[in-house]
């Protein structure tokens, strides 16, 4: 109990804080208060679905206690989703790196391109 304890005052202090309640999660889990961990990984998805650690375990802790599917399926998938989205939203944000002879030749297009623009304005 006092493990418990400990780990919820992080989210009495701010409740946005995925970490506190992924790790109010796993100490729920080891005091085999299994549906107030899932509500905890779940929570902590929603909060931040980019750090998909939560998701995970909340998919083992599913996996090793098929019961709880009953009452978290739709909460279960709904995580999935989110995380997915998440991953895509941050591959598509992610700049695009080009390294070696391909960067060299998009460097030598952006200057003769910027040269002849100049030109262009010249003449």
């Amino acid at each position: 109990m006092v493990l418990v304890s400990c780990a919820s005052q992080p989210i009495e202090i701010d409740g946005q804080r995925h970490n506190a309640f992924k790790n109010l999660g796993i100490a729920l889990e080891g005091q085999n208060q299994f549906a107030e961990a899932v509500r905890c990984f779940v929570t902590a998805t929603k909060v931040n679905a980019s750090d998909r650690r939560a998701n995970d375990l909340l998919e083992k802790l599913l996996t090793d206690h098929p019961e709880l599917r009953i009452e978290f399926d739709t909460d279960a998938e709904l995580c999935r989703k989110a995380v997915e989205f998440a991953a895509n939203e941050r591959a598509r944000a992610a700049p695009v790196v080009h390294r070696g002879w391909r960067k060299q030749l998009i460097l030598v297009r952006l200057k003769l391109e910027a040269f002849f623009s100049r030109l262009r304005r010249v003449g």
